[in-house]
Order: C-alpha cells, then structure tokens, then sequence
C-alpha cells in the first residue's frame, strides 16, 4: 500500500507522505494541506483528496476538514483539538469519528468502559 502521494509545486512533484499531514482545509476551490513541514494548496476538492487518503488513517470530521487521526490530542462533542490547532467537528460527522478511534472511558474507580469502532467491552478490577 502506498503511503504517500506526490504534489506538483513550482513546477516539481514533491512527495507528500501521509504521516505527516496534519489536517486538510477546504479554502474555496483549493485544500490547504497543512503537514508538519509545510502547507500546500491544491486545486483539488475535499472529496477527490479524501478519496486518496488511507481511510483508517484518516476521518472528516467537517464539510471543511479531514484530519490525520494519528495527530489528534483530545477532542469533545464540538472541537477536536491538535497540538496547535482547534478543529470543528460537524454534526453530521461525529459518528463517523467515534466509529474511527477507541475511547476508554472511567466510569468509577472500579471498572473501565472501552469503546470504538463499534465495540463496547466492559472491564472490571476484581482485586477484592
């Protein structure tokens, strides 16, 4: 599986390896894809971009944004928050990112719930 794709900027293909891109913004007819390294702009749309992109390695998460799941820091009902960026998460979204990430949620000292793609486990401390 191929796990990068090139751009064309001033005149030259650079590779663009997915690990790097941190999120990508819709901007009119353009995406912005912002990488760890650079930003690049491409006269491409949101769902020709997201079609390249490796699905489990990335969620929309926004009309305007996809983001690279790896890079993600924490995230609520509203924002998901990278290191130095606060995302919206669209309404009709959210499930899709619940449904891509594993969340272990504390409901008491005693037990742990962990949820994620579509599994829900139940795991109880027994040291009594």
């Amino acid at each position: 599986m191929q796990t990068f794709f090139f751009i064309k900027e001033q005149g030259r293909y650079v590779r663009v390896n997915f690990s790097t891109i941190l999120y990508i913004e819709a901007r009119s007819n353009y995406v912005q894809i912002v990488t760890s390294a650079k930003i690049y702009m491409c006269l491409v749309s949101m769902r020709q971009i997201e079609k390249l992109l490796p699905p489990g390695s990335f969620c929309r998460v926004h009309r305007s944004y996809i983001v690279g799941i790896d890079n993600i820091q924490s995230f609520d009902k509203e924002r998901i928050y990278l290191e130095e960026k606060m995302i919206p998460i669209g309404d009709r979204y959210r499930s899709a990112l619940h449904r891509k990430v594993t969340m272990v949620r504390c409901k008491n000292n005693d037990s742990l719930v962990l949820a994620g793609n579509e599994h829900e486990l139940m795991l109880v401390d027994e040291e009594d």
